[in-house]
């Protein structure tokens, strides 16, 4: 059911931007694509959105579609260029990838992502999304209780709210653009 309100959605932002050509919502395409598990479709509009614009979020989604081909070299390049531009998901992402070659970059890519991360969790402010990247970065850095702590603080979150959580292997979207329905998950 879930898989297909996002296959809808996909093909709604699709129709959509047909319609207004000018307006960007092919980030917003990429992320339902995939998550509603059409791999070719989303890793398309992966390589549409980062032509049309080269933001971080789309260097970032582009990034990962480059890995899972085995395209190392573009995968390294877009992943630096998502960190460049801010993308707190490839700092950590791409920090783990370095970890077994280059350690000290590695860590100070992880250290920066965890540091926003858990400044924004104490202040009550980490977005629902940045939970589950917020626990790796911990678990990398072997704040081990730190990682405890904001997963019992998500794990309570689900159950007051039953909010279903996202899994931070998918896409990312620019936060733009979305529709609202309280029954897709989306990332802000």
């Amino acid at each position: 059911m879930k898989t297909e309100r996002h296959l809808k959605a996909a093909e709604t932002f699709e129709n959509i931007q047909q319609l207004d050509p000018n307006r960007r919502y092919e980030t917003s395409i990429c992320f339902h694509y995939a998550e509603a598990g059409r791999k070719k479709l989303s890793d398309n509009w992966a390589e549409i959105a980062y032509q049309k614009s080269p933001t971080s979020t789309n260097a970032y989604n582009l990034a990962l579609t480059k890995s899972l081909q085995g395209k190392t070299d573009e995968y390294k390049k877009l992943m630096e260029e998502a960190v460049t531009l801010g993308s707190d998901a490839a700092m950590l992402t791409y920090g783990e990838y370095l970890l077994s070659k280059e350690k000290e970059k590695a860590e100070e890519l992880i250290q920066k992502a965890f540091d926003k991360w858990f400044k924004e969790f104490e202040e009550n402010k980490l977005s629902k999304n940045d939970f589950s990247r917020l626990i790796r970065a911990a678990k990398q850095l072997g704040k081990i209780q730190i990682a405890e702590q904001v997963q019992k603080a998500k794990d309570n979150l689900k159950n007051e709210k039953g909010i279903s959580w996202y899994n931070p292997d998918n896409t990312a979207t620019d936060g733009r653009e979305q529709l609202e329905n309280k029954n897709i998950n989306l990332l802000n």
